[in-house]
Formats: C-alpha cells, structure tokens, sequence
C-alpha cells in the first residue's frame, strides 16, 4: 500500500470530494485520525479498539454496532471505516480509507485507501491493518 504522498492541496480536494470539511489540526500541526470500528461480534469490534488506541495513542478510535455505521458516519466523520461485508457490501461509505474483512472468505480482507480501486488483502493480519492506519494518517496530515 505504498504510494506517492500527496499535495496539501490534493489532500483538501479529496476531503472535499467526500463532502467531509479538512479536520483540524492537532497542536504539532498534524490531523487527528479518526477511525470507526464496526464490525460484529461485539468482542472482536472491541477487542480491535482497544488494541488499535493502545498501538496508535494519537488516533481517536470509536466503535459502532454495524447496523448504526451509515449513523456513525456521518456524525463521527471518520478517516478509516472498519467493517466486514455483511455490512459495507454495496455501502459507499463516506470515508477516506475503507477496509472490509471478508468473513465469507476466511479473514481476506477488501482495503480501500485515498478512493482508489480495492485491493484485497489474504489473510489479513493487524501488521497490515496497522499499515492501513499509518497510509491513512499520511495522506490526510499531508505527508
């Protein structure tokens, strides 16, 4: 998931692509990530952030039942949604990083980062969660 930095102002028009205002700045200047867990069960949906706050102390990590993800959303405006496919199939969730675990398909997972195509992930492992994180803080401070 390595790709090209982009421009402060590319940055801008993508958020604005999502209807979603720049967030502001964080004392060091960076943007806080903001990231949504959804994902059922409820064990896993905490489980996973609990270990993401702890992994990334600067991001803001809230969990939502999957049923209440459209809801969370747009009152949230989160950077990364986490869900599996029984809840983001056929969603076009308004966020910057998208990723879906596939539980039909073992743990595969579908990643979605600055609205390019999904790539799938197999197997996915919380290394390849967490570098989802970091791609998605990247692009959004700027870097």
């Amino acid at each position: 998931m390595n790709g090209p930095a982009r421009s402060l102002t590319k940055e801008r028009a993508i958020f604005a692509g999502f209807g979603l205002p720049k967030p502001p700045p964080t004392e060091k200047g960076v943007c806080l990530l903001r990231v949504l867990v959804a994902i059922a069960p409820t064990m896993y949906r905490q489980t996973l952030a609990e270990y993401l706050g702890k992994s990334r102390p600067s991001a803001e990590i809230r969990t939502a039942d999957p049923e209440d993800l459209d809801g969370e959303v747009d009152l949230f405006r989160p950077h990364l949604v986490l869900s599996h496919d029984e809840v983001g199939s056929g969603r076009r969730v308004r966020a910057f990083s998208m990723v879906e675990i596939l539980y039909s398909d073992s743990l595969d997972a579908r990643v979605s980062v600055d609205d390019r195509d999904p790539a799938r992930v197999e197997d996915m492992k919380i290394e390849d969660l967490l570098a989802v994180l970091d791609e998605t803080e990247e692009l959004i401070s700027g870097g």
